[in-house]
């Protein structure tokens, strides 16, 4: 049985993702006895000196930012070494979705995002042209925002697409991409943070990104609404990007 961490002020109950940079747990805030998120990031990012300080600094910026298509940060911290962020709890990603939407079964079907709410009748919508373009107007809209204030995502995938209840698309992780500085040890080692089916195709020639690179991104993903899969796979990663350069 996994330790769960200690958050002071929240309850974490149970691990409901996990990724390259961090884990994502359910959580409730004491004080206002509601569902959250707590993102805790890997130590091996701070292994870099200067993340501490930009973690803190990125996910202050962002929590600023105001628009209905954007996760709320509620609380960004360390404690006792562990660094977390603390967001609203959306319960689908725009994977889910997809995945209901054309029988597919990829890792985070399997998770309890979807499980839990299998026969939900947000899930069991149909993804037809409307819904389609509903969806993509609204993270175009989070976008131009985001771009007007100085931040490019430069991960945005079906993943990082996420909904309230209410069915509203709503787009995590935007200070990652700056707190993430170039020097860091996991970059040193060539591990890349974007994934290799929504690169853009300056990104994968690692170029300086500007907006479009976003742009791209979520052409990629239009593309793998209207037809149930990316425009471009293989077995390696490298591949995926040189077919988004050519």
């Amino acid at each position: 049985m996994d330790i769960l961490p200690t958050i002071p002020g929240y309850r974490i109950d149970k691990k409901i993702g996990e990724g390259l940079i961090a884990d994502v747990y359910l959580g409730t805030q004491e004080d206002l006895d509601r569902k959250v998120a707590i993102k805790i990031l890997v130590p091996e990012l701070f292994e870099d000196p200067g993340m501490s300080e930009r973690f803190l600094y990125e996910a202050k910026r962002v929590a600023q930012y105001i628009h209905p298509n954007i996760v709320n940060i509620l609380e960004a911290g360390e404690s006792t070494g562990i660094h977390y962020i603390v967001m609203e709890y959306l319960p689908y990603s725009l994977r889910n979705v997809l995945d209901n939407q054309f029988n597919l079964n990829s890792l985070e079907t399997n998770n309890d995002f979807l499980h839990r709410n299998k026969s939900d009748s947000f899930l069991n919508e149909k993804l037809d042209h409307h819904r389609i373009l509903q969806i993509l107007k609204q993270i175009a809209w989070a976008l131009d925002y985001s771009h007007k204030e100085g931040t490019i995502h430069k991960d945005i995938t079906p993943q990082s697409i996420r909904f309230r209840d209410d069915g509203t698309p709503v787009v995590t992780g935007f200070f990652m991409s700056r707190a993430i500085g170039p020097n860091d040890s996991f970059k040193k080692k060539g591990i890349s943070f974007t994934s290799p089916h929504y690169i853009s195709p300056e990104q994968a020639l690692r170029k300086p990104l500007d907006p479009s690179s976003d742009i791209y991104s979520l052409g990629v993903i239009f593309f793998e609404m209207l037809t149930g899969h990316p425009p471009y796979d293989d077995e390696e990663p490298m591949a995926i990007e040189n077919q988004h350069i050519i």
